[in-house]
């Protein structure tokens, strides 16, 4: 049995070894400056990029390359990624696969550091590993390094990073009427539910304000795309969410007759517009609109017996920020079936993303790919409806459903949509008192 066992395990084992034996060897060249720059604070950067570097491959330090240089005869780096002969010696002598170089440059009143990683054995630079970022000092590229590096497949995640899409929210912009604490209370809302959803990496909000502003980013609906890009190369690698608050005003009502008397009502209302780029090419994916009401009897008297204004409006900002968190996700990163027993499902979202107990899903499974008749571009996937599923039970990063019919074709990988909220719990509302009664 043990033999059996062995000869089993081996061919693992071997494969196992061999991969890390092929791991490639990057190596970190010094920082070639142009123009007159604190050398302190350029060793410091040049630290930070061997300290934060990773992505899967065998780092070679700087002091490390020049030992080997000057094992090779070669007496400096500067010139290193255009001379052929250095790299290929690299290569064939010490098995180093890339070179790492960075390059500061004072243009103007601005700084311009390119991070390109050059192929050893060709001399050719990965095109795919190539990024130049822009700032007013050595510091704020220092804040820009970790996105840069991370743009390029460089940075050093932890696993249970390393998997989620990059995703970031603009600083948001009001209309006129309306506040920026207003705006700066939406995004916040809006980020602390992205983040409880667990489907994304969402870049530091403080981190992207900075961005915003170095690179002067206009109104939304003005933004060139190159803007865009221009962001996304320095702080996120996959979406930016642009939003717009269009609306937000809280309206008291009154209604009633002489004989019951007046009662009133509060109806407060948020619109506002988001917009999907892919920050790889600035290409605007999708706009979605989003409105919420809300009016005092939708929440339980029990609970608003000593709500202030104050309340009620982040209360709307709760309520309007999920709903726009939840369009989001059905574009992005949309819920799928994980698993199957029986007519139980278990799904990809959890309670962090607002799945609660008695909502019900409608089950779709993929379908052929649409094509233009005449370009032959991908117009989307043709869906098909296979059964419908009520949410039984929650956890943390996934939830259970019990299929209310469909049992047959509903299988691993099919896409969910939400059909019906479930009802909100509230205490049965109590006869008002004559004559008078103020919901």
């Amino acid at each position: 049995m043990m033999k059996t066992w062995t000869r089993r395990l081996l061919p693992l084992l071997l494969c196992a070894g061999a991969s890390l034996a092929a791991l490639d060897r990057i190596a970190v060249a010094e920082i070639e400056t142009k123009g007159k720059l604190d050398a302190a604070s350029v060793a410091g950067l040049a630290e930070r990029i061997e300290a934060k570097l990773g992505g899967g491959y065998e780092v070679i330090s700087r002091s490390a390359l020049k030992a080997m240089l000057k094992e090779a005869a070669f007496q400096q780096e500067s010139g290193l990624v255009a001379d052929r002969e250095q790299l290929a010696r690299l290569a064939e002598v010490h098995g180093v696969k890339y070179l790492l170089a960075t390059t500061i440059a004072r243009i103007g009143s601005k700084l311009s550091m390119t991070v390109m990683v050059v192929d050893c054995t060709t001399g050719r630079l990965d095109p795919d590993r190539r990024i130049a970022i822009e700032a007013d000092n050595l510091e704020k590229l220092f804040r820009q390094l970790d996105g840069a590096l991370d743009r390029i497949g460089l940075l050093h995640l932890p696993p249970t990073e390393a998997g989620l899409k990059q995703l970031a929210v603009l600083p948001v912009q009001a209309a006129p009427g309306i506040g920026r604490e207003d705006g700066s209370t939406f995004g916040a809302k809006l980020n602390e539910f992205l983040l409880k959803s667990g489907s994304f990496e969402l870049l530091n909000r403080d981190a992207l304000n900075l961005v915003a502003m170095e690179s002067a980013l206009v109104d939304a609906e003005q933004a060139a795309p190159g803007q865009y890009v221009k962001v996304g190369q320095i702080a996120v690698g996959d979406w930016l969410i642009a939003v717009k608050l269009k609306r937000l005003e809280v309206n008291r009502l009154s209604s009633g007759t002489a004989i019951a008397g007046v009662s009133t009502r509060e109806v407060a209302t948020l619109e506002a517009e988001l917009r999907i780029i892919d920050v790889k090419t600035g290409a605007l994916v999708a706009i979605e609109n989003v409105t919420c009401r809300r009016k005092t009897t939708d929440i339980p008297a029990s609970i608003r017996r000593d709500w202030t204004p104050a309340d009620y409006r982040n209360d709307l900002m709760e309520q309007a920020a999920e709903q726009a968190g939840r369009k989001l996700l059905e574009r992005l990163d949309p819920v799928l079936v994980a698993a199957i027993e029986g007519r139980q499902l278990y799904l990809t979202r959890g309670e962090g993303a607002g799945v609660r107990p008695g909502q019900t899903y409608e089950i779709y499974t993929p379908g052929k790919t649409v094509l233009h008749p005449k370009t032959k571009k991908p117009l989307g996937t043709a869906e098909k409806r296979v059964g419908v599923a009520r949410i039984d039970s929650v956890a943390a990063n996934m939830s259970i459903a019990s299929l209310q019919d469909g049992a047959a074709e509903a299988a691993v990988g099919a896409r969910c949509r939400l059909l019906d909220d479930a009802p909100a719990v509230s205490e049965p509302a109590s006869p008002p008192a004559y004559p008078m009664a103020t919901p």
